[in-house]
């Protein structure tokens, strides 16, 4: 699923969430660490960590993330 969005922002906290993006021809897998509002952009954007908790190349739009369901 794709992240939602309201009025304000993101309708759910997407913290802890696994979240999946197609980057640059591989396939990114990872946790969110962080969701914040770019100054710059207006965009939300994400830190998001591979397992082994190194961070991602690129901090992501939110909107471009799968967010894997939990369970």
């Amino acid at each position: 699923m794709r992240a939602e969005f309201g009025k304000h922002g993101p309708k759910h906290d997407y913290r802890g969430a696994q979240a999946v993006l197609q980057w640059d021809g591989r396939t990114l897998l990872g946790d969110v660490r962080e969701v914040y509002r770019s100054s710059f952009s207006s965009y939300w954007r994400a830190k998001v960590t591979h397992f082994n908790g190194e961070p991602w190349p690129i901090e992501p739009v939110l909107m471009a993330l799968e967010i894997l369901p939990r369970r």
